[in-house]
């Protein structure tokens, strides 16, 4: 019985594929500190040294219903529309969430099923103008991460 065409390739080749994958845009499954498990999310940025990745979190229910400051900053994708979801699901661009990087590369690269692929540079520019610009986000974190560039002039 033969294996995969992964299974033939170096561990240093799977790394190297895997860190070329963490890019902005990317959709990856990986464990959340706040949810406390493994989620759907998608890279909206990475700091210059390569130490952390900023991802947002996919959720198949909208949260904060009737929260006028966080309910719109629930973005909405529809699964017929994106291969990535099953179901019909919100980014929470409320919280941008950090990812070690080095953690995302090891665990890509021994688990290549965890990138789902890529959202469309539309997308990410509406989702990442989202949580640039939301009451929630940390200026720090905005020019960390490049999301600079999504603020709108009043925010800036």
């Amino acid at each position: 019985m033969s294996g995969s065409l992964g299974d033939s390739l170096s561990a240093n080749t799977k790394l190297n594929l895997a860190q070329k994958s963490i890019i902005p845009g990317s959709v990856i499954f990986c464990y959340s500190d706040a949810a406390g498990k493994d989620k759907i999310c998608v890279i909206i940025g990475i700091n210059q040294d390569k130490s952390t990745v900023a991802v947002i979190l996919f959720n198949t229910k909208k949260p904060f219903l009737g929260n006028k400051i966080l309910e719109p900053l629930q973005v909405h994708f529809k699964a017929e529309n994106n291969t990535f979801l099953d179901h019909d699901s919100y980014l929470n661009c409320a919280h941008i969430e950090l990812v070690a990087y080095k953690f995302l590369v090891e665990d890509i690269a021994i688990n290549p099923d965890h990138l789902f692929g890529s959202m469309s540079q539309s997308n990410l520019d509406r989702v990442c103008s989202v949580a640039a610009n939301a009451k929630t986000a940390s200026p720090k974190r905005i020019k960390i991460y490049g999301l600079s560039g999504y603020l709108f002039q009043s925010n800036k």
